[in-house]
C-alpha cells in the first residue's frame, strides 16, 4: 500500500483494505521525523505493527520526503508499507541446506529471515564454517552465510561422479578421435604416396574402395582421376598442336625457299629483259617482285598509306602493260595522310575489282581514282571509277 502525506495534513493513497486513522497526526511520530532528517533519501522502518494504520499487521515501511526540483520547497512525504514477504529471496538460494541469505537494515534490524530461522539453521551452526559479506544500498545489507564443510560433503560424491564421467568422456573422445583420424588420414596418406611415386600419372584403378565413398575423400580420389584424365588429354592436345606448328613451320620454310627461288627467277627475267631491251617484261618482273615482297616479307599487318599506294602502283604498272593507255589511275591523297598507318592489302583488291568489274572493257578515257581525307579523326579512303556502275540491287 502507498500513501502521500501532504504538509497540511491530508492523506492521499491506496491501502488495499488498510487505511490511516483520520485523527492520526504524523508530525510527532518518530518515523516522520527520521524521514525528514534523510532529506530526500528513503527511510526504512523495520518489521513492526504500525498502530496508526487500520487493520495493521507486522510490515516493513519505506518513506521519503519529497521536494520541488527547482524551489526545494517541501511537498510532503511518500509512505509505502509492504509485507515482510517482499524480501523473501529464498527462491534464488540454490543451496538452502548450506547457505543462508539475509537482508538487514544498516542499524542491524533483521528484515529477512527472522532470527529464529537463522539460529536454528545448520548452515551457520558452527562459526568456523561460514563467512559473510555485505552490500550497502539505501541502508540495506545483503549478507550470505556459507557452510563450507557441509558444502564439501554434499559435493564430494558429485565430484567423484564428475571425475568418473570426465574420464569416460576422455576415453570416448580419444577412441573416436583415433577412429576418425584413421578413417580420414589413411586414404589421404595413401593418395600422397601415390602422388609421390606415380611418375607416369596413372589412374587410381586400385583404390576403388575410396572412390566409392560419398564423403570428401571419395570426391578427392575422383577429382584426382579426373585431373589425370584431363592432364593426359591436355598433353595429347599439346603434342598435336606442336606437330601442327612444326608442320606449319616446315611449310613456311618451304614457301620461303620457293619465294626466294621466285624472286631470283624474276630478277633473272628482269636482267634478260634489260639486256634484250624489252621494257614491258622488265617492268612486269620488277613490279611483280615488289608486290610479292610486300605481301610476304612485310613483318606487320599495319603499314603506312604510302607503302600501300606503292603496292597499288606496282599492280597498276602490270595492268598498264595488259591495257596500254586504256585507263588512268588517279591518286588524290594529301601528303599528311601518307605517313599514317592502315591495314595491309586493303586498296589493291578494290582497284582490281574496279578494273575487272567496274570498267569491264577498258576504253580510252576510263579512270580509277583513289582519294582520301580525315573524317572525325579517322582516315576515309574511296576507290571510284567511271565504268558502267551497278544497279541498286
Amino acid at each position: 500500500m502507498y500513501f502521500y502525506i501532504t504538509p497540511s495534513g491530508p492523506v492521499l493513497g491506496y491501502g488495499n483494505n488498510v487505511d490511516i486513522h483520520n485523527d492520526y497526526i504524523p508530525d510527532t511520530d518518530d518515523w516522520y521525523k527520521k524521514t525528514l532528517e534523510k532529506r530526500g533519501a528513503f527511510y526504512i522502518n523495520g518489521i513492526s505493527k504500525k498502530d496508526f494504520l487500520i487493520n495493521a499487521k507486522p510490515s516493513i515501511s519505506f518513506s521519503q520526503a519529497l521536494y520541488d526540483v527547482y524551489s526545494k520547497e517541501f511537498l510532503g512525504i511518500l509512505f509505502i508499507d509492504c509485507s515482510p514477504s517482499v524480501f523473501d529471496i529464498s527462491e534464488v538460494n540454490t543451496l538452502p541446506q548450506s547457505t543462508i541469505i539475509t537482508i538487514t537494515e544498516n542499524s542491524g534490524n533483521k528484515l529477512f529471515p527472522d532470527y529464529d530461522s537463522i539460529s536454528g539453521n545448520a548452515a551457520i551452526s558452527d562459526d568456523n564454517l561460514y563467512k559473510s559479506t555485505a552490500i550497502y544500498k539505501d541502508d540495506l545489507i545483503v549478507s550470505y552465510y556459507l557452510n563450507y564443510g557441509k558444502l564439501y560433503r554434499e559435493f564430494g560424491v558429485t565430484r567423484i561422479i564428475i571425475l568418473a564421467i570426465s574420464a569416460i568422456c576422455l576415453l570416448i573422445i580419444i577412441t573416436v578421435s583415433f577412429s576418425v583420424s584413421n578413417y580420414v588420414s589413411k586414404p589421404i596418406t595413401h593418395l600422397s604416396e601415390i602422388l609421390a611415386t606415380n611418375q607416369q600419372r596413372q589412374m587410381l584403378e586400385t583404390s576403388t574402395r575410396y572412390m566409392d565413398r560419398p564423403d570428401e575423400i571419395g570426391v578427392l580420389y575422383n577429382e584426382y582421376n579426373n585431373m589425370v584424365s584431363t592432364l593426359e588429354k591436355y598433353i595429347d592436345k599439346e603434342m598435336q598442336n606442336k606437330l601442327i606448328i612444326l608442320d606449319s613451320q616446315m611449310k613456311a620454310l618451304e614457301a620461303q625457299i620457293n619465294s626466294h627461288f621466285l624472286y631470283n627467277t624474276l630478277e633473272s627475267i628482269n636482267s634478260i629483259a634489260e639486256i634484250e631491251e624489252i621494257e614491258s617484261i622488265s617492268t612486269m618482273s620488277l613490279a611483280l617482285g615488289s608486290m610479292l615482297r610486300y605481301s610476304i616479307k612485310t613483318p606487320s599487318e599495319l603499314v603506312t598509306l604510302e607503302e600501300e599506294l606503292k603496292h597499288v602502283q606496282n599492280y597498276n604498272a602490270i595492268q598498264q602493260i595488259r591495257y596500254p593507255g586504256q585507263y588512268q589511275l588517279i591518286i588524290d591523297i594529301p601528303e599528311v595522310l601518307r605517313a599514317m598507318k592502315i591495314l595491309k592489302l586493303i586498296l589493291q583488291p578494290l582497284v582490281e575489282n574496279s578494273l575487272y568489274h567496274g570498267l569491264e572493257y577498258c576504253r580510252y578515257g576510263s579512270y580509277i581514282k583513289i582519294s582520301g581525307c580525315l573524317k572525325n579523326g579517322n582516315i576515309l579512303l574511296t576507290v571510284s571509277d567511271n565504268g558502267r556502275g551497278m544497279n541498286a540491287k
